[in-house]
Formats: C-alpha cells, sequence, structure tokens
C-alpha cells in the first residue's frame, strides 16, 4: 500500500472533463472509483513562448464568450455528452432554446446551459432540467445525465 509510481505521458490519459491514470488492466475516469490516491504530483514543463501562449489564452478566451452564456450565473454545461451525440445539438433539436421556467431558463446562447435569468430558484432550474430531459428522451431516443451533481 503506497508508495511513489513515477509515470510518463503513457501513464496518463485525458478524457472528457477528466485525467485518467493508466494501471495495468484499465483506465479510471471521472465517477469511477480511482484504484489509487494521488496526493502529490510534478510536471515536467517544457518552455513555451510567452507572445504564443498569450495568444492561444487570449483566443480559448475570446472563442468561450463567444459560445458560451458567460453574461449570466449558471452552474456551468448542464448535461453530460451522450454516448454518440452532443447534449446541446439534441436540445436545440427538439426547439428548447430559450425555453424557461421561473428566472431559470435554456441559453439562447448555447443550449447546453441552464442559465439564471434572474431570481431563479433551486425548483426553478431542477423543473426545467426535467422538461428537458423528458423532451430530449420523447423525441430523440436518448437520456441526458446532469452533469452538475445536486448535494442532498
Amino acid at each position: 500500500m503506497g508508495g511513489i509510481s513515477k509515470r510518463g505521458r503513457a501513464g496518463a490519459a485525458a478524457v472528457y472533463r477528466a485525467v485518467g491514470i493508466v494501471l495495468p488492466t484499465q483506465l479510471f475516469y471521472g465517477t469511477a472509483v480511482f484504484a489509487r490516491c494521488i496526493l502529490r504530483a510534478a510536471f515536467a514543463l517544457e518552455q513555451g513562448d510567452r507572445t504564443a501562449i498569450a495568444q492561444e489564452m487570449e483566443r480559448i478566451i475570446t472563442q468561450r464568450r463567444e459560445k458560451q452564456p458567460l453574461e449570466y450565473p449558471s452552474a456551468g454545461s448542464t448535461f453530460k455528452r451522450p454516448q454518440g451525440a452532443y447534449a446541446s445539438q439534441l436540445i436545440d433539436q427538439c426547439g428548447l432554446r430559450g425555453l424557461t421556467v421561473g428566472g431559470a431558463q435554456v441559453s439562447k446562447k448555447h443550449a447546453g446551459f441552464v442559465v439564471n435569468i434572474g431570481g431563479a430558484t433551486c425548483a426553478d432550474v431542477l423543473g426545467l432540467v426535467e422538461q428537458v430531459k423528458d423532451c430530449v428522451k420523447e423525441k430523440t431516443g436518448f437520456v441526458l445525465e446532469m452533469e452538475v451533481r445536486q448535494l442532498p
């Protein structure tokens, strides 16, 4: 039990919204139970061009501002990406962009976000999420899961 394990690039894998550690038999990531606990990590980074890095960071920030509803409070992306599809495309396909319950709304800018357009309650958000999930399942057969975790 315990010990130090050194891993190169092949020892870790970046997957959708997570980083996993590669064990001899499988990759653990996301909500799976990790076989090991990482308490400390050291990274060997390569020197980069400051100007190029700053430009790339600005490009990414600009792209987020254009595509994501950062002008409204939200919990970020509301739904996980279902296998073989994109939640936002399914929601759009069902005509739900702009659907509103109380102060909660399916973002008009990016249908994968539920935003607070003013005074949204938890009940508003959860009610809207359920309407979206029900409609998407009925019209497309896909089952959307919340990306956001609700604490008890």
